[in-house]
């Protein structure tokens, strides 16, 4: 119960203190969530939502743990690509062929 007070009594008497506290806490935490959101770490962001170590645990997972964070791979859209790569393949025209038609359409 002192820590309370104590903390209660530094807070109060100095507001300045408790805005710059919470603004760099919020701050390291939205980008720390973000990051995990980005990332699909359900874990780390459950984490980092719950547990409060103004911004230290956040900048951590910023700069080391999420380094080591892999995406879980997604098949669907790897399909997709393959399938609109080889579309491209197939649509592409070369550029002496390309010449060979316009020159053709001129003359006729």
């Amino acid at each position: 119960m002192n820590g309370f007070y104590l903390l209660n009594t530094l807070l109060t008497s100095n507001l300045k203190a408790f805005y710059l506290l919470l603004g760099w806490t919020l701050l390291w935490k939205g980008l720390a969530l973000w990051q995990a959101s980005q990332h699909r770490a359900k874990i780390w962001f459950v984490v980092l939502l719950l547990i409060n170590t103004f911004g230290i645990l956040d900048i951590l997972y910023l700069f080391i743990f999420s380094k080591y964070v892999r995406l879980p791979k997604n098949k669907k859209t790897q399909d997709t690509n393959l399938t609109s790569a080889e579309n491209k393949k197939e649509t592409e025209i070369p550029a002496s062929q390309n010449q060979q038609n316009k020159t053709q359409d001129v003359n006729s």
